[in-house]
């Protein structure tokens, strides 16, 4: 019996230090968190706002000359000089180049002195006409003699008249020899040089007018019944601060069938020249309908990485609300979140704050940086 004593008392003792009741705590209480809580952070906030804003859409284009001219030559010959260099500026009317025309030259005087000729030898025929009628009254001289020089006078008036004729053709032709600029602008690019034959039509220069520039935009479908075409504005990334205002000159009546976009053809002003081909322009394009948006300030918006969010204030907490950004207004951008105007927002004190976590927060710094921003028609 003395070898299981030991062992009763062990199993004994277990239900006092093993199996003894563990209190639950008090129904009600806080309970207290295994992490250190946050500070308090100190913030400043800004109220939600709500704006009738006209809608409209931004869409990028390409700008190029609303005038471009390949420059040709009407009639064929030799280049004898060309006096423009590529990327010189050109008035309306100036000589581009000229073309050899001593053959042509040539070819006037003789057709000169052949008209000359022809016509006393027309004003002899006349004379003798008016003669033969005196005859013919008198019957001296038949009526057929009288016919048969109607006939020869006839025959001097018409080679006159094609002598007069050739002459005006050569004298087109020895002015055509000499290309000018048909309008004020730029010389691009020089297709020719110096004792190059060029046929008829065979292009001299290209050239461009860079007073006014033309911006193409592909419109999806369903703007293209919506669009306003008072207040389209047009903003070049390479020209930053330019605010242009365009002129809408045509929306193709036929679209792309596989982007469902049609053509839209924008012109506008181009002071100093600083908009040049090629250039990105992004068009802002009003639309018929207004609609009502919230708007906060710029820097209440945070981009973590992996979305936008704002914070709210609630009840002395920072609340985080994931938004989608929109149509900027001055120093305010438009969101799109669970919000709604009259809210507060973060805007100082917002990089590093955590959702949940209490806020000590000025109002009046926030108001102060709301109203500084401009807004649209409320």
């Amino acid at each position: 019996m003395r070898a299981w004593f030991p062992i009763l008392t062990v199993c004994l003792c277990l239900p006092v230090f093993g199996c003894a009741d563990v209190p639950e705590p008090a129904q009600g209480a806080e309970e207290v968190s295994p992490f250190p809580a946050l500070p308090p952070a100190l913030v400043a906030v800004a109220e939600v706002e709500e704006h009738v804003i006209a809608g409209h859409v931004r869409l990028v284009g390409t700008a190029s000359p609303w005038r471009r001219s390949t420059v040709a030559s009407e009639v064929a010959g030799i280049v004898a000089e060309i006096l423009v260099e590529e990327g010189e500026e050109v008035a309306e009317g100036r000589v581009l180049a000229n073309l050899r025309r001593d053959i042509l030259e040539r070819l006037r005087e003789k057709q000169e002195a052949d008209l000359e000729a022809n016509r006393a030898a027309y004003k002899l025929m006349v004379s003798r006409r008016i003669r033969n009628l005196a005859l013919l009254e008198e019957k001296v001289i038949s009526r057929q003699q009288f016919d048969d020089s109607v006939l020869v006078e006839e025959q001097a008036l018409h080679r006159v008249a094609g002598d007069e004729a050739e002459l005006l053709r050569l004298r087109s032709l020895i002015k055509k020899t000499t290309i000018r600029a048909p309008f004020s602008g730029i010389v691009i690019r020089k297709e020719t040089e110096v004792g190059e034959w060029v046929p008829q039509g065979g292009v001299i220069v290209e050239m461009v007018d860079p007073g006014r520039m033309e911006v193409r935009i592909d419109l999806p479908e369903r703007y293209v019944s919506r669009l306003d075409p008072e207040g389209i504005r047009i903003h070049c990334d390479a020209a930053p601060g330019l605010d242009l205002e365009a002129e809408l000159r045509s929306i193709a009546p036929v679209g792309d069938v596989d982007t469902r976009t049609f053509p839209l053809r924008l012109e506008i002003p181009n002071p100093g020249g600083v908009i040049r081909g090629g250039m990105l322009c992004r068009a802002t394009l009003p639309l018929k309908q207004s609609r009502l948006a919230l708007f906060v300030p710029k820097d209440a918006v945070v981009d973590d990485g992996s979305e936008r969010v704002v914070f709210t204030i609630e009840e002395g907490v920072a609340r985080r609300r994931p938004v989608r950004r929109g149509e900027a207004m001055g120093n305010r951008i438009e969101v799109e979140g669970d919000l709604s105007a009259g809210q507060m927002v973060v805007i100082r004190g917002n990089e590093g704050l955590q959702d949940g976590q209490r806020i000590h927060f000025s109002v009046e710094f926030g108001r102060d940086e709301a109203d500084s921003a401009p807004g649209g028609e409320s």
